[in-house]
């Protein structure tokens, strides 16, 4: 019921985990490209070290939820790999292009999860 935003125009997800250490319910509005019947993100926190929470917190519990268009679906995350990730990867970049410059400066490989609807 709320408003959230980001940049004007971009593809927008509210991503639900469970925060690893406290338990408790977690929001994260992120820009998305479609995966399938899911959804794709990536964990490049601006170019900083670490990893952001949502990313450990789907890493410690794949169960979650998304939110699109105001329709919540639940999911189960999975990091993509191989020519997905590259194809994945690809296409995040072409829908937001400092992407590739956060990962430069990155002594990880960012990753990309695939939220897969349950």
């Amino acid at each position: 019921g709320g408003h959230v935003s980001t940049v004007p125009g971009m593809p927008t997800i509210l991503l639900h985990t469970t925060g690893r250490r406290s338990g408790r319910d977690r929001t994260s509005p992120l820009f998305y490209v479609p995966a399938g019947d899911g959804v794709a993100v990536v964990d490049t926190n601006y170019g900083r070290e670490p990893r952001p929470g949502w990313s450990h917190n789907l890493a410690a519990d794949p169960d979650a939820a998304f939110t699109l268009a105001g329709v919540r679906r639940d999911a189960r995350a999975r990091t993509a790999g191989g020519e997905e990730r590259t194809r994945l990867w690809s296409d995040l970049v072409d829908l937001y292009p400092p992407y590739e410059d956060y990962a430069a400066g990155l002594r990880r490989s960012p990753r990309v999860w695939v939220l897969d609807p349950v």
